[in-house]
């Protein structure tokens, strides 16, 4: 039995989840039902989660055939109690040359708090414009730290891309990759609701008839505001500075030893600025009382 989520989602999901038009969450009894998106098709092996392809505690984690204009596009593994999804699999096709028309309204999901709302399955990565539409859906969105969604975890998305495009081709040429890109939990929450993953990972094989044999590569990173984006602070006004901070204080990694002597140096000229302007003040008060 299948349950076409569009007015449900709500009950069965969470209170702010709100898909395109056009789109269904298609939640399935098993993830047997959904194997076309796996090597072989057979689901990654997650302990405690899912394992042999039967998912552990099904009133938590629900499987989803991502649904697009009446075709499924790839699968997501959901997590109802954290509200973020485990990871998402998708066949990669390549690129149809002209389909990135709408890739800008990514900017859209820029969150003033210092988060992304990151895909999982890339919008960069669909074969058509249609699938590219359907990553928007938010059971394929987690909260990413801007500095890491934009920077090195971006990078890391157009190098696997280049290298599927490259080496990932069948005996027809034709290119074909099998991706899975999930999530780890941490500890902390956006407004007390979602969960902010600690770990992002990305994993994809293929057969390349240019090499005659099967490649494979994994990545994982921290969702951590990086070494970069702490600098770029450093030159804020104090007001802003502060705010910043507060905001961060969830995605900050431990501090690199490096930064120290920075963020000391900017102490204090911070204080011999304010005690500059403190003086200038005291002048201009005074000049003012003597003309009086």
């Amino acid at each position: 039995m299948r349950h076409y989520l569009k007015m449900d989602l709500q009950r069965l999901l969470l209170p702010s989840l709100l898909l395109w038009s056009q789109s269904q969450a298609e939640v399935v009894d098993s993830v047997s039902e959904c194997t076309d998106f796996f090597l072989h098709e057979t689901p990654p092996q997650i302990p405690g989660v899912l394992e042999n392809g039967e998912i552990k505690d099904q009133n938590r984690y629900k499987p989803i055939c991502q649904t697009y204009a009446d075709q499924r596009r790839f699968f997501t593994l959901y997590d109802t109690r954290n509200k973020i999804p485990v990871f998402s699999a998708y066949i990669f096709k390549g690129n149809t040359p002209g389909v990135y028309k709408n890739q800008a309204t990514f900017n859209n999901y820029k969150n003033t708090l210092e988060y992304d709302k990151g895909h999982l399955f890339p919008c960069s990565y669909g074969c058509s414009q249609e699938d590219m539409e359907s990553t928007f859906a938010l059971t394929n969105i987690v909260p990413q730290a801007g500095s890491f969604n934009k920077g090195s975890w971006q990078k890391m998305e157009s190098c696997i891309k280049c290298v599927m495009e490259e080496y990932c081709k069948d005996s027809n040429d034709k290119i074909k990759g099998y991706l899975v890109i999930g999530a780890e939990p941490g500890n902390n929450h956006l407004n007390s609701k979602i969960n902010i993953p600690s770990v992002m990972w990305s994993a994809f094989c293929c057969y390349s008839n240019r090499e005659q044999k099967w490649l494979a590569s994994a990545h994982w990173a921290n969702n951590a505001v990086t070494v970069h984006q702490l600098q770029e602070l450093l030159h804020l006004p104090i007001p802003r500075l502060l705010q910043r901070l507060q905001i961060l204080l969830l995605l900050l990694p431990p501090l690199p030893q490096q930064l120290l002597p920075l963020l000391l140096q900017q102490k204090k000229k911070m204080k011999e600025e304010m005690m500059k302007r403190q003086k200038k003040d005291q002048k201009l008060a005074m000049g003012q009382k003597v003309h009086q």
